[in-house]
């Protein structure tokens, strides 16, 4: 980077001042002077510029310094480069630059040549842009104002008959002092006067389009002051395709990411399901071996009581048989009136005994009928227990109430309550 490069950057960073403007850009326009009639100059500036206690900031101080304590000074001008100007031997004695390498031995000024005048227009050219943007931002800060106290209704007529303006310039001369007009300050230090401040209103209409941060950093990306409207159009809308690109893929990826957690969730669902569907498989197995276990019982059942059934039939036959053909014996002859009352004592004691079988055959019968039926077996089972339970109450009761009749008393109206309850 030469000089005049840095000069210029220097210039436009310590324009950032409203106060410090004036005398950065009449230090730049010195310095820039300075070096195009000394080598030896451009040298010593490259080398002592870019320190801070010596940088184009600090010289412009040292100008604002003197120019408070000597608002009268002879002479006090930019643009005559003599050394009787005070503001000329000031810059020089800052950058310890001796006057015979700009002014020659004889302290006057050398012929001047085409690249000093470019120089010199240049930096008006500069200067020009500066003051455009300004007035640019300042107009469109007005027409603001002014569009609100316009009667509605009168806004065009207004602009083309008292301002000579179309709506549309109106328009981006007011986008452009909402945009870059606040002179908000980032948080590294620049602002909109520093980035901007150079472009032509052609070059800043492409720039409406993006956001603050957006356009900021194309600026400290580019040098757009060097580019054309039409290459930084081209630029924005590189960087918008790039960014909408960005989306693009950020969307997509969101919707990869969506789609993977409603896989995960749709297998863990599915997960959950086998594992209720491995438990009901294995509750079923369970329920069927137990009912396998309870019919396999029941048969056994069935079969004892069967066999048992079949005992009483047999005994209840030979009962019979051996009440038929039982001879009545007696070792002294009885009277037939004795005789008739032994046959009926037998015949009863025989009857009787014939019943009881017969009872007990039809209450094998009964199990042997509710065996086939499980869980009809398992109630009468539970009732049976039930009532040799009641029969253990019962008796427990009657020798409680034998030795405690109050006490007896109690428990049995208890008892009594429960069962008529129940």
């Amino acid at each position: 980077m030469n000089i005049f490069e840095l000069l210029d950057r220097q210039i436009k960073r310590g324009s950032a001042s409203l106060m410090l403007k004036p005398y950065a850009t009449a230090t730049g326009r010195i310095l820039a002077e300075v070096a195009h009639r000394s080598d030896q100059a451009a040298e010593l500036l490259k080398n002592k510029i870019e320190q801070t206690e010596r940088s184009v900031e600090q010289c412009a101080e040292v100008l604002i310094t003197y120019a408070e304590e000597h608002p009268t000074a002879d002479c006090w001008t930019w643009d005559r480069l003599t050394l009787d100007n005070p503001a000329i031997r000031l810059v020089l004695d800052f950058y310890e630059i001796p006057s015979d390498w700009v002014f020659g031995v004889e302290g006057k000024a050398p012929t001047r040549s085409v690249d000093t005048v470019t120089a010199e227009i240049q930096l008006i050219q500069a200067q020009v842009k500066k003051v455009f943007y300004n007035a640019v931002i300042q107009i469109g800060t007005r027409l603001l104002e002014v569009k609100e106290l316009v009667p509605h209704g009168e806004w065009t007529e207004y602009l083309e008959n008292r301002l000579g303006y179309k709506p549309s310039t109106a328009q981006n001369y007011m986008r452009i002092a909402k945009e870059f007009g606040d002179s908000q300050v980032a948080l590294d230090g620049t602002d909109p006067q520093t980035l901007f401040g150079a472009l032509g209103y052609s070059q800043l209409l492409p720039l409406l389009s993006l956001p603050d941060e957006d356009r900021r950093e194309l600026a400290q990306e580019n040098d757009l002051e060097a580019m054309s409207s039409r290459e930084i159009e081209e630029l924005v809308r590189a960087r918008k395709a790039a960014e909408e690109k960005t989306a693009q893929v950020e969307r997509e990826l969101a919707q990869v990411k969506a789609a993977e957690r409603e896989a995960e969730d749709k297998a863990a669902q599915a997960q959950t399901k086998l594992e209720k569907a491995e438990k009901s498989k294995k509750a079923a197995k369970e329920r069927e071996a137990n009912a396998l276990a309870a019919m396999r019982m029941a048969e056994q059942r069935a079969d004892k009581l069967a066999e048992e059934h079949k005992f009483l039939q047999n005994q209840v036959k030979t009962l019979t048989e051996q009440a038929e053909q039982t001879p009545l014996t007696a070792e002294v002859v009885p009277s037939d009136a004795e005789l008739a009352r032994v046959r009926d004592e037998v015949r009863q004691e025989m009857t009787a005994a014939l019943e009881q079988a017969e009872e007990k055959a039809r209450q094998a019968e009964e199990r042997l009928e509710k065996a086939k039926n499980p869980a009809a077996m398992r109630v009468n089972l539970l009732f049976e227990s039930v009532q040799a339970q009641v029969e253990k109450l019962e008796a427990a009761l009657a020798a409680l109430s034998a030795e405690q009749p109050e006490t007896g008393e109690k428990f049995h109206a208890a008892i009594h309550q429960y069962f008529s309850v129940r």
